[in-house]
């Protein structure tokens, strides 16, 4: 059977950033989903699980090429991780690539003043494009109703949400061979 792909949106970003992608594989006759996250910082911590029920509970039926933008890089080997067994291979598009081991913070404690200052007084960021000079979000996303595309609210360490938490590998290793790949690739010299 040929796979399916996901398409992991960053959580910064809304599932808007990966349509034209999904768009473009779905053009050559593959299946695709782009699952949101949005809603996922709402709750209690850790807000890990629930990112992780929103991919796979918008997973399509049988095997599937994960693709994570962004920071959605890190949550893949916990989604793959739930698939059982249905990941086939994983792609990581300008994405963190987790560890091998161990967890990982969500965001990196000297990037965490920046986004305090962003935020406001409930902790809650802007959208992703509007932390940013408009001339460089301009030259990333040309389509201006893309790059003005409402994202998920995202909430920081003031607001005791995602960008303060860590994000576990699973308790299982995985054995399937999209996993094997990927951590022969993060032992790579550079890599």
């Amino acid at each position: 059977m040929v796979p399916g792909f996901l398409l992991l949106h960053s959580p910064s970003l809304g599932p808007a950033s990966m349509e034209p992608l999904a768009e473009a594989v779905s053009a050559h006759g593959r299946v695709t989903a782009v699952p949101s996250s949005a809603g996922v910082a709402r709750g209690a911590p850790p807000y890990w699980p629930r990112l992780v029920e929103a991919a796979c509970g918008g997973a399509p039926d049988g095997p599937l090429i994960v693709v994570a933008h962004s920071n959605a890089g890190l949550f893949v080997p916990l989604i793959v991780a739930e698939l059982g067994g249905r990941a086939a291979g994983c792609a990581f598009v300008d994405a963190s690539i987790p560890p091998p081991s161990g967890d990982v913070p969500a965001a990196e404690e000297e990037f965490l003043p920046f986004l305090r200052d962003l935020a406001d007084e409930r902790g809650v960021l802007p959208r992703w494009t509007d932390w940013w000079p408009p001339e460089d979000t301009a030259a990333l996303f040309p389509d201006p109703l893309l790059r003005h595309a409402p994202a998920p609210p995202r909430r920081t360490r003031s607001g005791g949400r995602m960008a303060d938490r860590r994000v576990p590998r699973p308790v299982r290793p995985i054995r399937s061979h999209a996993a094997r790949a990927a951590d022969r690739w993060i032992a790579a010299p550079g890599g």
